[in-house]
């Protein structure tokens, strides 16, 4: 399901020639029963000398927008092809340790390159593992200046590019999925308008990237690749340890007349068999719409194997790895969108410590204010022990009381008072817990003095009355007589009354 949604996306193959603009476009429209393959061509160089100059780079901007307007590329992923015009490639083979030691080499040339340019060269590699001591390595060298060329039109058409591979890397996976080099390698002719390049595929991975002297003249294909034919013959049974004779087949990739003129040329030698490459095969994946021949788009079909993920096993250099190695993107928004849980994780960590922290702030006042009150505290607590204990004691007290049978004072203070007579009064009454009470008072006449005792005599709550002593003494208002009384309280009025009846 995975791999079915991804090949619903469209995706764009774009190969750049010294000329042209070649585009394979893969998208399932509304109602077919698979994806669909529409092929363009659409001249980009007019007036500039080569695509490293800003004219050349404002043209090829213009056709790709062009392009991509017309065709509603916005956003789709993009692999780019360029052909023998804008890249060289170098195969290595062999041991582990010659393959690293000459792909150092190769890296330190890539500035003696001349063909490709003045300026700086950039280059791209891939190395595939043939068993546990040989290595197969390919090093693609570019003008850094085109590249950067490409990929800032590519930016501004709204492509996002993923592949950018050389031509006979993509012919070679083109093949392989053929499966025309299964058993034997295959070579590949190359064709475009003004010259070509050869190559040798097997199973897949590109063996050679052969540039041969005197290519640009195009009535010499078959001539020059039968010259050649037994050096390179050598080259596969040397390095890859192929039987001599073994290259009999060659495919033919490029323009309809460019390839049909090579055809005739090579008619003439019966032991090779020379074709174009069968693309109708290729139905079983894809529709294709017709509108343009298919045989200039061959490369370009093996990069959208790549890009639609049909084929992982044949890739090759890769210059979009460099450039995201070279390009440091922003770290803020990788960070936002990588780091936001951690972030918040952190921030909600924060607000949790703060809100401790201040908890914590909050239970140390408390707690210097509970001993701030420790004093009070204990005071209080003995305040409290001492109020319990009064409780307690008025408890006992009231009930006590209750049981106590005591006179009442105020009506026995006030009796006593009435019992005085005029010319006597009382300046003390004392009355002790045995109930013994004493009177001290004075008089004009010692017979209001007997007259007062007579009277207490009468009272039911007091007994045994009796008159201590007298004592002359003069006051302010004249001589008088002081007096001592004592007597016993009852307790009760009535039980005064029954102790005395006989």
């Amino acid at each position: 399901m995975s791999r079915r949604k991804h090949n619903l996306q469209p995706t764009v193959a774009l190969e750049v020639t010294r000329t042209h603009l070649l585009a394979t476009i893969i998208r399932v429209p509304a109602g077919a029963a698979g994806p669909v393959v529409r092929c363009r061509q659409i001249k980009w160089r007019n007036a500039a000398v080569s695509l490293a100059t800003p004219a050349g780079a404002s043209e090829f901007t213009a056709a790709l927008k062009q392009l991509a307007t017309e065709e509603k590329l916005s956003g789709c992923e993009a692999g780019i092809c360029l052909n023998e015009e804008f890249c060289v490639t170098r195969v290595v083979t062999g041991a582990t340790d010659r393959v690293r030691r000459e792909l150092s080499q190769l890296e330190e040339r890539t500035s003696l390159y001349l063909t490709l340019g003045a300026g700086p060269k950039t280059h791209a590699r891939s190395v595939r593992q043939v068993d546990a001591r040989h290595q197969h390595a390919l090093l693609t060298v570019t003008n850094k200046k085109v590249l950067d060329t490409i990929m800032a039109a590519a930016r501004e058409a709204g492509l996002a590019v993923s592949l950018v591979e050389p031509v006979l890397v993509a012919l070679a996976r083109t093949v392989n999925r053929l499966q025309r080099d299964l058993d034997r390698p295959v070579v590949l002719v190359n064709l475009s308008r003004e010259s070509f390049e050869l190559g040798i595929s097997y199973q897949g991975q590109l063996l050679l990237d052969y540039r041969p002297g005197g290519k640009s003249a195009q009535n010499g294909v078959a001539e020059i690749v039968h010259h050649h034919l037994a050096r390179l013959d050598r080259y596969c049974q040397r390095y890859f340890q192929i039987p001599s004779g073994s290259l009999c087949e060659i495919f033919l990739c490029g323009g309809a007349e460019e390839v049909e003129r090579a055809k005739l040329n090579f008619s003439s030698d019966p032991r090779l068999r020379v074709e174009p490459l069968p693309l109708d095969e290729l139905s079983e994946i894809w529709a294709f719409d017709g509108s343009e021949a298919k045989t200039p788009f061959s490369a370009l079909l093996g990069t959208q194997l790549a890009l639609q993920k049909l084929s992982t096993d044949a890739l090759g250099p890769n210059f979009m790895e460099r450039i995201r190695a070279e390009t440091r993107q922003p770290l803020l928004p990788a960070l936002m969108r990588s780091a936001w849980p951690i972030a918040a994780a952190l921030l909600l960590s924060l607000i949790l410590t703060g809100l401790g922290v201040m908890k914590q702030a909050t239970v140390e006042e408390l707690s210097a204010q509970l001993k701030t009150l420790e004093p009070s505290a204990q005071k209080i607590s003995q305040w409290r022990m001492k109020q319990i204990t009064a409780d307690k004691k008025t408890k006992y007290l009231t009930a006590i009381a209750k049981k106590l049978d005591r006179p009442d004072w105020q009506e026995m203070v006030a009796t006593v008072g009435h019992c005085l007579p005029d010319d006597v009064w009382l300046e003390t009454i004392t009355i002790q817990s045995d109930g013994k009470m004493q009177l001290t008072g004075a008089a004009y006449g010692e017979g209001g003095i007997y007259e007062f005792i007579r009277y207490l005599k009468d009272y039911p709550s007091l007994t045994q009355v009796a008159l201590e002593q007298t004592t002359p003494t003069n006051l302010a208002s004249g001589p008088a007589t002081k007096f001592d009384l004592n007597c016993d309280l009852t307790g009760h009025a009535g039980q005064a009354k029954q102790e005395k009846k006989p």
